[in-house]
């Protein structure tokens, strides 16, 4: 943050919608996702459905807080 990041939160309905969260890492240029592996799936899957991608700007994907199934790294690389 010193060096002028900013952390992305969702508010209100916003914290249950996966399509929601895609659009907000695509409108803020989100660099850097940190979440529980669920969370990073069902964004995945909604963006899958919705037929776009995540965008260019994630870089880093950090997950912790749970067991992280194998599949997951090969489909989001």
């Amino acid at each position: 943050l010193g060096g002028g990041g900013a952390i992305v939160l969702t508010e209100g309905e916003d914290e249950r919608d996966p399509g929601r969260w895609g659009e907000l890492v695509r409108k803020h240029g989100v660099s850097i996702w940190n979440s529980v592996p669920a969370l990073m799936e069902l964004m995945k899957e909604s963006e899958k459905e919705k037929g776009r991608g995540i965008g260019e700007s994630l870089r880093v994907v950090m997950l912790s807080g749970d067991w992280i199934p194998v599949k997951l790294a090969p489909r989001w690389k």
